[in-house]
């Protein structure tokens, strides 16, 4: 078969509507001198018997088909953090925190400490004055209790 096919696949390696952006055919040989992380972003394709590509090439990035059938760039992967085992997305939170009135805009992080526990952390600016209690209830109205962040700070702004 001619042509790239484009799949979305969840943690196993199943399709699935929202998930890990991947691409058969001939999309690149690799990262030059970097071996290790050629063949942990290049694999053999599963879906072989079904679009005739050797390889699938693994981007990183997380995508889902639209109601049009179109494919949406969610964000990066790498940027997702684990909290007790759950996959969080900054991004959802900086999302609700910028829903509040009174920040302008945020950032979130995990961070993690040297036995490997990782927390969230935000930061905010504000243009006007928000309790750090009100934001932590702002975020649990609308995310489960994992992705409230530990700490917010205010960044002047």
């Amino acid at each position: 078969m001619k042509g790239r096919c484009v799949k979305l696949l969840d943690q196993d390696g199943r399709r699935c509507d929202a998930g890990e952006i991947c691409v058969t055919g001939d999309v690149m040989e690799g990262y030059i001198g970097l071996p290790e992380k050629t063949a942990e972003v290049i694999r053999p394709n599963p879906f072989y018997a079904e679009d005739g590509h050797e390889r699938l090439f693994h981007t990183g990035d997380l995508g889902k088909w639209d109601e049009d059938g179109n494919l949406v760039f969610i964000n990066r992967m790498d940027w997702m953090v684990k909290i007790n085992g759950q996959r969080v997305e900054p991004g959802e939170i900086e999302a609700v925190m910028r829903a509040l009135p009174q920040i302008r805009d945020a950032a979130v992080k995990g961070l993690e400490n040297d036995r490997g526990q990782c927390w969230l952390c935000a930061w905010y600016v504000s243009s006007g004055e928000i309790q750090e209690d009100e934001i932590r209830h702002a975020i649990s109205r609308k995310l489960p209790a994992y992705m409230i962040p530990a700490r917010t700070g205010w960044i002047c702004g």
